[in-house]
């Protein structure tokens, strides 16, 4: 049975709390990725940063990339795996999570690498393998309910600091953001595909691609 080492990738740009999303954007540009670790001064994964992640932040908090750091936006618990996990293991586990994507850590948490969807669709070998990955592309593209989670007395400060900031920025002489002091409620809702959609995914993925794993 095929292990995490056998398919990762090794070679991952990471970036740390403190970096700012301006940095985390370019980090992801030069190596044609969509998502990047976050490591602390150890090296131990604390979080996962995407360009959606900075997208979002950059159109709601009204505030330039390089002013936002990755910190103010992770949250939540990592999920990671070991090199030594057999790769039906991390389909269970990206199926369960709707992950595409994992970071492979040693068993203090150090990054080693990554694995994605990607990898594995590369290293498919037979139909039962093919079909477990037909039925874990199906659930990490199902819709499912946002789940909202209670704010916290940090959250609130965090809120009040970007307000502050977002109010000096808007009174700014010159400043375009003057002119538009307008409140907006905004509904975040989670990209969904059809099971066909999904379905399509294994047809056309090319079998030779050598950097899915941070696509």
């Amino acid at each position: 049975m095929m292990k995490v080492r056998d398919v990762m990738t090794s070679d991952v740009g990471y970036c740390q709390p403190n970096t700012t999303l301006a940095s985390a954007a370019m980090i992801m540009w030069r190596r044609d990725c969509g998502v990047v670790p976050v490591v602390d001064e150890q090296q131990r994964v604390v979080g996962m940063i995407t360009d959606r992640d900075i997208c979002i932040a950059v159109s709601m908090q009204n505030r330039l990339a390089s002013q936002i750091k990755v910190g103010e936006i992770i949250y939540g618990e990592v999920k990671s795996c070991r090199p030594d996990d057999e790769l039906e293991d991390i389909l269970k586990t990206m199926k369960k999570r709707q992950l595409r994507r994992l970071p492979v850590t040693s068993k203090d948490g150090v990054l080693l690498g990554i694995i994605s969807i990607g990898d594995l669709l590369n290293a498919a070998k037979g139909k039962e393998i093919k079909k477990k990955l037909l039925s874990t592309l199906r659930e990490i593209s199902s819709f499912r309910p946002l789940q909202l989670r209670e704010i916290s007395s940090d959250d609130e400060d965090q809120v009040d600091s970007n307000t502050a900031s977002t109010a000096q920025l808007n009174n700014s002489p010159g400043s375009e953001a003057a002119s538009q002091g307008k409140e907006a409620n905004l509904t975040l809702s989670k990209e969904t595909k059809t099971p066909e959609d999904a379905a399509s995914d294994i047809d056309d993925a090319e079998p030779t691609l050598k950097n899915s794993s941070q696509l």
